[in-house]
């Protein structure tokens, strides 16, 4: 009883907050605003979002709200603050003489993948003043803004990069309310929705091309507006950041008041400076004041073993020394504000790359679950594997298709992937309860022209690259692990097309029709769908999935001992989430061998010949098994009908 009483008490209190002394939207409309104090003036502003799907967002969102807003006051008592929100327990936890107006959102408009930034961009038109500065909630202001308002006499928008080019972190945007900005935003969502699946629903490319595509006088704003380090290498979520060079005093950073005070020191304001982080360090951060210094931090902690240096990034632009002809010497810097294609040129980035990266090919894992806790479970399960993708295959980019909705923070700094598809509830199960039957439907919404589909138990021993390289001569490509005439779903890759499109309506038939007859099982009807259609399937080599099967017949269930097909090489894809396995695989690359397995006792072992084999086995002859081709290996892809005829002859 006593806790009812407390949210009622919050939610009257934030009723009272968004009555006076502000207004709120309750028809879906602009959001209303309030007369600001006569210390302000409507002319300029800050912008904050914060909001939720749910209408309720976290105490970490509430306290970051809370935190930016102290420290714009602090910096710039006479600036007015607006905040847009969906969620009552934020104002009524935040002191609402830090508030010029709050703003009630109602509707959120999501983006077709259900992404929550779509609400941020379809309101930044809204804003009640003519100039504004819109700053994320995980910022926080170690400066005065004002400067920031004047340039906008000679911009229509201004940004600072951080290192993601030729995309611009929207973290922090200052902005001009006009006829021209309204246009942007509506050609930003045509492009969103359109390139959505190009640019893994990220919205920082699509407004950039937006930008440059309607010709908006855009400019670059000095690192010290937006200080994020950046990764060394963008493709890899797991190498060390370094932030742009910081040579006057910080105004905004992501992080916390502390940082304010790190990087704005009595020594520091004036000199050049970088932020460096290595990988799992996020709360342990290094200034550097010089290139060499910056060098040294990054090699100081020999466990990572990086080869970067801080010369690695493009943007890390050191001011240059010259003797001058008075023999001082003077440090050349550069000026900013400037336009964006003069800083695009400075870092040679040409105006065609804000099409996006190559998304050509990518990696798919499934993580769902009707019971949403299970299927929460499912995707915090995923990170081994991803970790595991970026460690070998960092330039490939990887997208979960869940109904878990992953914010983009948690995207891309938990998860740490490249994108995410949202499947719409309630999920579509197979007649017999099967959760697989969503994956099988959806293989075709896949974000790229050729795509490797990994099951979320899998982890990845080695580089990806060449099963791309193979979908030249097939349309999908499997590996058999000892299921004949089914293929494991597990390991998939694909081309998207319209046959492979006809093959998964095919298979749905097939399936739905006799699944009482495979108990539900998605694999023989996906092999009978491939037969049927006479799509170009290929059997990868067994290196592409490591998965041991039943020795002496085709129950798992009676089965002690299992054995793999026989690997030749590096194992690419194996069954489990222990990076450790992938040691055992791979300890001895080059030779022919096998793995065993005991279940009884839980022991696997890699064994080099079918005499060791057979002793592990305790007499079973491993080579009976008419897939463990001891002497006839499969080293690279051949035609399915070619490896079936293979198998039924014994390899000869």
């Amino acid at each position: 009883m006593q806790h009812v009483l407390v949210y009622l008490l919050a939610a009257l209190l934030a009723v009272l907050i968004l009555v006076h002394p502000t207004t709120a939207a309750t028809d879906g409309s602009e959001p209303a605003t309030t007369t600001p104090s006569s210390t302000s003036s409507k002319s300029k502003g800050v912008l904050i979002f914060s909001y939720s799907t749910n209408q309720t967002v976290s105490r970490r969102q509430i306290h970051h709200v809370h935190e930016l807003v102290k420290s714009i006051r602090a910096h710039n008592p006479a600036l007015p603050v607006s905040l847009y929100t969906n969620a009552i327990n934020v104002v009524s936890v935040i002191n609402s003489t830090l508030l010029d107006s709050v703003h009630y959102l109602k509707d959120l408009p999501i983006s077709p993948t259900g992404r929550e930034w779509w609400t941020r961009m379809m309101h930044l038109n809204h804003t009640p003043y003519e100039r504004t500065l819109q700053i994320d909630p995980d910022r926080i202001v170690c400066g005065d803004l004002s400067a920031v308002f004047d340039y906008l006499e000679e911009y229509d928008v201004l940004q600072s990069s951080v290192g993601i080019l030729p995309a611009f972190d929207n973290g922090v945007i200052a902005y001009r309310k006009t006829a021209r900005l309204t246009a942007v935003l509506d050609m930003w969502a045509r492009f969103q929705v359109s390139r959505r699946h190009r640019w893994y629903d990220d919205d920082r490319l699509a407004l950039a091309r937006a930008l440059q595509y309607l010709g908006i006088s855009v400019g670059e704003l000095s690192p010290e507006w937006n200080v994020k380090p950046m990764p060394l290498s963008p493709d890899n979520a797991l190498s060390p950041s370094v932030s742009r060079v910081l040579t006057s005093e910080v105004k905004i950073v992501q992080g916390n008041r502390a940082k304010c005070l790190r990087y704005n020191g009595a020594n520091n304001v004036g000199l050049p400076r970088v932020v460096v982080q290595m990988p799992g360090q996020h709360h342990k951060e290094h200034l550097a004041f010089s290139m060499e210094e910056c060098d040294r931090l990054l090699h100081h902690d020999d466990h990572h073993q990086t080869n970067f240096t801080c010369k690695t990034h493009r943007e890390i632009l050191w001011p240059t020394t010259t003797a001058a002809a008075s023999a001082a010497e003077t440090t050349t810097t550069v000026k900013y504000p400037m336009p964006r294609a003069k800083y695009f040129e400075l870092v040679k980035v040409t105006p065609e790359a804000v099409d996006g990266p190559d998304r050509s090919k990518g990696i798919v894992i499934m993580g769902y679950h009707p019971n949403m806790t299970r299927a929460v479970k499912y995707v915090n399960a995923i990170t081994p594997l991803v970790d595991s993708i970026k460690r070998f295959s960092p330039h490939l980019p990887v997208t979960i298709f869940t109904n878990v909705v992953i914010s983009e923070e948690e995207m891309r700094n938990r998860y740490h992937f490249d994108g995410v598809y949202l499947l719409q509830q309630p999920l579509p199960i197979s007649p017999t309860g099967r959760e697989w039957w969503t994956r099988m439907l959806h293989l075709n919404h896949t974000p790229y022209d050729l795509t490797l589909q990994i099951d979320s138990d899998r982890i990845v021993c080695g580089d990806l690259s060449p099963v791309f390289d193979y979908l030249e001569h097939y349309d999908v490509l499997q590996a058999s692990v000892g299921i004949l005439p089914a293929f494991d779903n597990g390991v998939i890759a694909y081309r998207k097309s319209p046959q492979f499109t006809e093959l998964l309506n095919r298979w749905a038939q097939i399936q739905t029709s006799s699944y009482l007859h495979w108990h539900g099982n998605d694999q023989p009807a996906f092999a009978e769908a491939i037969n049927k259609t006479g799509i170009r399937c290929g059997e990868l080599p067994p290196e592409w999935h490591a998965k041991p099967f039943p020795l002496y017949n085709r129950s798992w269930v009676q089965n002690r001992y299992f054995v793999s097909r026989v690997f030749t090489d590096e194992v690419k894809i194996s069954t489990s989430n222990n990076p450790g396995k992938c040691f055992m695989l791979n300890k001895q690359r080059k030779s022919q061998r096998l793995l065993v397995t005991d279940l009884s006792t839980k022991r696997e072992k890699m064994v080099y010949s079918l005499d060791e084999c057979k002793e592990f086995t305790g007499g079973y002859a491993c080579s009976k098994h008419s897939e463990v081709l001891w002497h006839h290996p499969v080293t690279e892809p051949i035609d399915r009908t070619q490896y079936l005829k293979l198998v039924a002859t014994g390899g000869k």
